[in-house]
C-alpha cells in the first residue's frame, strides 16, 4: 500500500486513467515534495488539476483526504459513547438490584 511508503518524496500518478477513491492513507506520506494526480478519474473531491510541487502543498492536500475518515471515526466514537452509557446504566441497575437482594 502506498500509504506505508512514508519516506517517499515524489509520487507521480498522473494520466493513468485511475478510478475510485484516493486512499486516505496517502496522508501518511509526510515526506512528499511532489505529488501529481491529475488526468485520472478519481471519485475523490478536489483532486488537484496540476502537480503539487512543494512539500507544503502536498501535505495540505493529503490532509484533506483524512477529513472524511475522521468524520466517520468521530461518528462511530459517538455511537460507542452512547452504548457505553447505556451499559453503565444497566450495570448500575443490576448492582443496585443485587445489593438490595443480598442485604
Amino acid at each position: 500500500e502506498l500509504g506505508a511508503l512514508t519516506a517517499l518524496e515524489r509520487l507521480g500518478l498522473d494520466s493513468n486513467d485511475f478510478t475510485g477513491e484516493l486512499p486516505y492513507t496517502l496522508a501518511n506520506l509526510t515526506n512528499l515534495k511532489y505529488l501529481s494526480l491529475h488526468n485520472n478519474n478519481f471519485n475523490t473531491e478536489a483532486v488537484p488539476t496540476e502537480s503539487l510541487e512543494t512539500q507544503d502543498e502536498a501535505r495540505k492536500y493529503l490532509a484533506l483526504l483524512w477529513k472524511p475518515e475522521c468524520e466517520k471515526i468521530k461518528a462511530e466514537n459517538e455511537k460507542l459513547k452512547a452504548e457505553n452509557e447505556k451499559l453503565k446504566v444497566k450495570y448500575d441497575e443490576l448492582k443496585a438490584k443485587y445489593n438490595t437482594t443480598l442485604k
